[in-house]
């Protein structure tokens, strides 16, 4: 848990979101240090979450336009400009770094503060939207940025009805007898 004060500069009187400006994306720069690089698959994932759900999280800047968190949301946003700009803006908020150094911890803890996917919790939301849902396993694959055999490996970690019963495995699925 986070002591407060110590290093940790006090929060309680400005929180950015609650100022969040729409602004120019021909402002924004990109950091050239941001150690996140996405693959095409998740970046396809950024764009259809972005096109289906909106905005959820605005573009982290400093004031100067250089970006601390979000530049794969900002690539997104160009591609889909039509859909996801405003007048050729963005959401953003600003943080006021006193110096590089700080841009950049910050950075880190953005990414950082992202987290993993735990397996068995990633079978169960597969399990509800397979079982649960009226969406075929090719409409789940496409929504959440998986391959078909990923819905169908998570399927059977929770061990789900006939559904894939009569699917073969592949070969490397097959156990090995003993040696």
């Amino acid at each position: 848990m986070i002591q407060s004060p110590g290093i940790y500069k006090n929060m309680t009187t400005m929180h950015p979101i609650d100022d969040v400006l729409w602004r120019d994306v021909d402002e924004l720069k990109s950091s050239d240090y941001n150690p996140n690089h996405v693959a095409t698959n998740e970046l396809d994932l950024l764009a259809t979450s972005l096109l289906e759900d909106g905005w959820t999280q605005p573009i982290v800047t400093r004031q100067d336009g250089k970006i601390v968190d979000g530049h794969h949301r900002l690539i997104v946003a160009k591609d889909y400009a039509n859909e996801l700009q405003k007048d050729g803006k963005v959401p953003c908020v600003i943080l006021n770094h006193e110096n590089e150094g700080d841009q950049r911890i910050s950075t880190i803890r953005h990414n950082r503060a992202s987290g993993a996917h735990m397996v068995d919790a990633m079978a169960e939301n597969v399990r509800f939207l397979v079982e649960d849902s009226e969406l075929s396993d090719s409409e789940i694959a496409k929504r959440v940025g998986m391959e078909q055999e990923e819905i169908k490996r998570l399927s059977r970690q929770v061990k789900l009805p006939d559904k894939h019963s009569d699917d073969d495995y592949e070969r490397a699925w097959k156990p090995q007898g003993p040696k």
